[in-house]
């Protein structure tokens, strides 16, 4: 694992619901869609929990698969995120499916966009160095 200090861009823990859609051009762009959760971010990525079935799994590694990220409006973070999946790793097996975690990378986004996640991860790591320095 890549430690924070060598990381390009900062990345911080989050618990932000989203919507997460795993699009699959041969089957004409119709998504997989997925109740999901970001637990962590930067201006270039977020890592994604989700609930799903192996089959999922199987698109996600079966070939390059780019996902939209649709976020509640109201957090300060952009309601509409495009990233490549760049891997994915089944954490646990439960009743009905897996829950898998995907890393995604916006390669391809707006300064605007780049700009506004800058914002958050800055803002949160704000707020979590004053919490520390508090307990």
């Amino acid at each position: 694992m890549t430690s924070e200090k060598n990381r390009r861009y900062p990345r911080v823990p989050v618990e932000i619901d989203a919507t997460l859609c795993i699009l699959l051009p041969e089957q004409t762009f119709q998504p997989i869609v997925k109740s999901a959760k970001i637990v962590d971010l930067s201006e270039r990525g977020a890592m994604v929990e989700f609930h799903g079935d192996d089959s999922i799994v199987r698109e996600l590694l079966r070939a390059t698969r780019y996902c939209r990220l649709g976020i509640n409006p109201g957090q300060g973070l952009p309601e509409k995120l495009i990233g490549k999946a760049v891997w994915v790793q089944p954490i646990s097996e439960e009743s009905g499916g897996v829950r898998c975690r995907v890393g995604l990378y916006f390669e391809e986004v707006d300064d605007a966009i780049v700009e506004q996640l800058r914002a958050y991860v800055t803002k949160r790591l704000r707020e979590l160095a004053a919490e520390e320095s508090q307990s």
